[in-house]
């Protein structure tokens, strides 16, 4: 006879959002994109932000990346949300800020929130990053500037910067705050 130990509330409620958030996964809706009127031009970096049904965080996050970030960048937030009245609200807020806004497609998404943000970045790396051919930035969209930083230089003296996490003693650069130069990734694969 087996005994199986019960769960504790976490593992319980942890098991309902992942159920909750492959059921909204499925529903399918198109939001239009928006592109802002620098999306054409040359910039030194693009800052990709993947956003997630959170329209406030990234009004934030934008209000504070243009206080406090220098440099020549390109501000692209690329939603992930699965409520389509929260991607309508960041699309909104993108728009009235001249900011691009990039619907994440497809909206299938397997298991829970891990595996969203892992299918959204490889979407986000074919469909934006390797058609802008761009260095870029992959950030969440609860990160937020505090003190001036010049983006520009981030970039100089290292092909690609972040933070760093280990598994299992790997270690990996954290796709919530990674920087990469496009020509160091152009021609491998890449899967996150």
């Amino acid at each position: 006879m087996k005994l199986f130990k019960k769960p504790n509330q976490e593992t319980i409620e942890r098991r309902f959002r992942r159920k909750e958030h492959y059921l909204l996964s499925k529903n399918h809706f198109v939001i239009d994109n928006f592109f802002s009127s620098d999306f054409n031009k040359l910039s030194n970096i693009d800052l990709v932000t993947v956003s997630f049904n959170n329209p406030i965080i990234i009004e934030y996050q934008i209000k504070l990346f243009k206080k406090f970030l220098k440099g020549t960048f390109c501000h692209i937030i690329c939603d992930n949300s699965n409520m389509e009245e929260r991607a309508k609200q960041i699309r909104e807020i993108c728009v009235k800020n001249n900011i691009t806004y990039i619907h994440c497609e497809p909206r299938k998404i397997p298991h829970g929130y891990a595996d969203s943000h892992g299918i959204a970045l490889n979407w986000i790396y074919k469909e934006v990053i390797q058609k802008r051919k761009n260095n870029f930035a992959l950030l969440d969209h609860d990160m937020f500037p505090i003190k001036e930083f010049n983006i520009e230089s981030y970039l100089e003296d290292a092909e690609l910067a972040g933070r760093v996490d280990e598994i299992s003693g790997i270690w990996y650069l954290w796709p919530g705050f990674s920087f990469f130069k496009y020509d160091l990734l152009k021609d491998k694969k890449i899967n996150f």
